[in-house]
């Protein structure tokens, strides 16, 4: 019995071993097709990693495309209120030109009234120099008055005149400044200039 026994355990011993080595083969022409996939496949995982990394710059390039588009429509922007300004100064000037040509043709005018009264107060003086009646030199006094009172009218307008010059120089600085922040590179701040900005 105790032969049967051992017989039995040998039998079930090498049944084990005959299974064993069955699974150990299988599992060696396993391992032996994965190393041969491995090996198929390895050129493909390495394109697989070039990607990647052509995927990541194209995200990097993506990005750097974005930022730079969100500038140029900052700048173009930018340039549209530039050219709004541009065109409101440009209307203001012409105003400030034509306002200026109805000031010179009234301050032509009164230098043209002012030589002529210069001529009649010249004229009333010589004969306030030969006359002696108290009527004539009255009506002497009061040429000299109105006269008085035209040259000080005629220097107000001068000075008006004078006044509206330096505005229109002012408005041709902001418009060469204007022209200026169009050109790339060659923005100046609008903040540099306490005149600029009062208009601005």
């Amino acid at each position: 019995m105790e032969i049967a026994q051992l017989r039995s355990a040998d039998l079930q011993h090498k049944a084990t071993f005959e299974a064993q080595g069955k699974l150990l083969a299988s599992a060696t022409n396993k391992v032996f097709e994965l190393e041969t996939t491995i090996k198929e496949t390895s050129h493909k995982v390495d394109r697989l990693h070039d990607y990647e990394r052509q995927i990541d710059q194209l995200i990097k390039m993506q990005r750097l495309w974005e930022g730079d588009t969100k500038k140029l429509n900052e700048q173009t922007e930018q340039i549209r209120t530039m050219d709004g300004e541009y065109q409101s100064l440009r209307v203001m000037l012409k105003s400030y030109q034509e306002g200026r040509a109805d000031l010179e043709a009234e301050t032509l005018k009164a230098r043209q009234r002012a030589e002529s009264l210069e001529a009649q107060l010249e004229i009333a003086q010589q004969q306030l120099k030969s006359a002696s009646d108290k009527k004539f030199s009255i009506l002497a006094k009061a040429s000299e008055a109105a006269f008085s009172n035209l040259l000080k009218t005629n220097q107000r307008l001068r000075d008006d005149n004078a006044d509206l010059r330096d505005q229109i120089d002012e408005l041709k600085a902001m418009v060469e400044i204007l022209k200026a922040r169009e050109k790339p590179g060659l923005v100046p701040d609008p903040t540099s200039s306490p005149r600029t900005t009062l208009f601005l």
